[in-house]
Parts: structure tokens; C-alpha cells; sequence
């Protein structure tokens, strides 16, 4: 526990880095590869990166230093975001995400059958 109280800062870090990882992920596997599974699976990796491991970090903190301590309080302020303001945020990332996917498939689309027009004026 001693290490885990020493590196609590580094290690709630790294946790945040891999939830954010892992919510890029769940635009990338909803909007550009369209699997619902894999979707459903990045939201289960960032719940297990995000919510569980601040939670666990927090209680250990607390138990180890028998106080509520700056670090304590940083996790409440996160957890108290992601549960308020944090979900209206998210739905906006998301409706952005969404139209910025959209348009590149669109721009995609309409590449490719330049493409292929240019390609049928060759043959012909």
C-alpha cells in the first residue's frame, strides 16, 4: 500500500490518460467502424480505467492517511464533474464527433467516385 500511496498522483494520471484513450476509442469504434460491440466494450474500459480506480484511489488514500487530503478532495471534484457537467459535455463531444465522422465519410464518398469517374474516362 505504501507504493501505491507514493505513486497516487502518477497513477491516477495514468488512469485519466487511459479513460480519455478509451473514450476517443468508443467515438472511433461508434462513428467510423459502426460495432456496437467494440463500442460497448471501450465503454466498459473507461469505466474500469475512469470511475473504479479514482474511487479505489481515494478510499485507499483515506484509509492509509487516516485523513481527507488534497488529493482526496482533487478525485471528489472529478468524480462530482463527471457525474454533473461532465455528461452534458460529453453529449456535445459527441454530437461533434458525430458531424466531423459524417463529414469525412461524405468527403470520402465523394472522392472515391471522382476517382472512379476519372478512372472510367481512362478506360474508355
Amino acid at each position: 500500500m505504501e507504493t501505491i500511496i507514493h505513486y497516487k498522483w502518477i497513477i491516477l494520471i495514468a488512469f485519466e490518460v487511459l479513460a480519455w484513450l478509451s473514450t476517443f476509442l468508443m467515438f472511433y469504434f461508434r462513428y467510423f467502424l459502426n460495432s456496437k460491440i467494440l463500442f460497448r466494450i471501450a465503454t466498459g474500459f473507461g469505466i474500469v480505467t475512469g470511475i473504479i480506480p479514482q474511487i479505489s484511489l481515494a478510499v485507499i488514500s483515506v484509509v492509509e492517511e487516516q485523513k481527507i487530503d488534497l488529493f482526496v478532495v482533487v478525485i471528489l471534484l472529478l468524480l462530482i464533474y463527471g457525474f454533473t457537467f461532465g455528461k452534458k459535455h460529453i453529449k456535445k463531444l459527441d454530437l461533434a464527433v458525430k458531424k466531423w465522422a459524417d463529414s469525412k465519410k461524405r468527403n470520402l464518398h465523394s472522392s472515391d467516385k471522382q476517382v472512379n469517374i476519372r478512372l472510367h474516362k481512362k478506360i474508355t
